[in-house]
């Protein structure tokens, strides 16, 4: 008989993964992980809590174990510190609806992944309709508090001259979260989030409930068509945005450029393809990218520093974002003519 000479555990892994997140995410929604919060609770007592039959609940129990969610003991189970992070719903970095939101993205692809890798002549719109939803900003700020944001913050205000700033653009900028850090940072700043029109709305009420209304606004702008006002800004920023314009990144960083003050900085936060994240995750978020109907979802360092300076920028800096340093942050100034 034929004995396999590959091992080919590592696809039934995927495959039981599948179950594993489903399981995970339905625990969040039913907020399982605020049950185990800062005490252990027993298998039987959990079971009681949710109306499960105990057998099915200590196989959850302990499969949310393997994965480093539970501290399992003799008394029954806890929260490992990265449940309690991220998992809990009272945590700042709560990741609920983050794993809800790219959860239900992935399911579309799902369910007809041929269709789109014929080329769904709806995956680019579709795709941008969904950043008007509220479940979608909340999603993304969410993401964004992984480390991206607070690398991006961090790097931002530690350039030359961000004391003495006092008008910002965030294209793209959604929910708004990077800008009203930065305003945090600098009293005297103000900003207007460029985004999609079906954007604004949304983008705006999410603003005021933060307490920004006075300094910061979402603004109607497509820059596939629109242009930004010239000389305006001390500061534009993008995060997860420059991809949608691979195919044009040269005329994209000309109109960047001119609509910043003399000496004014660029910066933009995106996934690096030579970063460090798991290449299994890089290359899945990749694949979502260009399924959506986007050329790719990663930028080299090489290639943005390249089209910049066509563009006319110079002073190039540059430092990773997020814990694993799966993100690239670029910076290029605007000279002083």
């Amino acid at each position: 008989m034929e004995r396999p000479t590959t091992d080919f555990s590592g696809i039934q892994t995927v495959m039981m993964n599948t179950l594993a997140f489903q399981a995970i995410l339905e625990c969040v929604r039913l907020k399982a992980f605020d049950a185990f919060e800062a005490r252990t609770v027993s298998a039987a007592d959990f079971a009681e809590q949710q109306g499960f039959l105990l057998t099915q609940t200590e196989g959850l129990l302990d499969m949310l174990s393997a994965y480093g969610l539970l501290e399992k003991s003799d008394r029954g189970y806890s929260n490992t510190r990265l449940s309690s992070e991220h998992l809990v719903t009272t945590s700042t970095l709560y990741q609920g609806r983050s794993l809800q939101l790219h959860s239900r993205f992935n399911a579309s692809m799902i369910s007809d992944i041929s269709g789109f890798l014929k080329g769904r002549p709806d995956a680019r719109t579709s795709c941008d309709d969904n950043w008007a939803l509220r479940d979608t900003l909340e999603g993304t700020a969410a993401h964004a508090r992984l480390g991206a944001l607070q690398d991006t913050v961090d790097f931002a205000a530690a350039l030359p001259g961000f004391p003495s700033m006092r008008s910002m653009c965030d294209i793209g900028g959604n929910h708004g979260e990077f800008s009203m850090s930065l305003l945090a940072r600098n009293p005297h700043l103000r900003g207007v989030i460029a985004d999609l029109p079906e954007v604004t709305k949304t983008a705006n009420e999410y603003i005021a409930e933060k307490g920004y209304a006075d300094r910061l606004r979402a603004v109607p702008c497509d820059l596939r068509k629109d242009a930004l006002p010239e000389g305006e800004y001390d500061l534009v920023l993008t995060s997860h945005v420059l991809y949608a314009f691979m195919d044009d990144l040269a005329s994209l960083f000309v109109g960047i450029r001119k609509s910043l003050t003399p000496g004014g900085w660029f910066v933009a936060q995106h996934m690096d393809p030579d970063g460090g994240d798991p290449l299994e995750y890089s290359s899945t978020v990749n694949f979502c990218a260009t399924m959506a109907g986007y050329e790719t979802h990663q930028i080299g360092r090489d290639r943005l520093e390249r089209e910049l300076a066509g563009a006319g920028f110079t002073g190039f800096r540059c430092a990773p974002a997020g814990l694993r340093g799966g993100g690239l942050i670029v910076a290029a100034q605007r000279p002083v003519e």
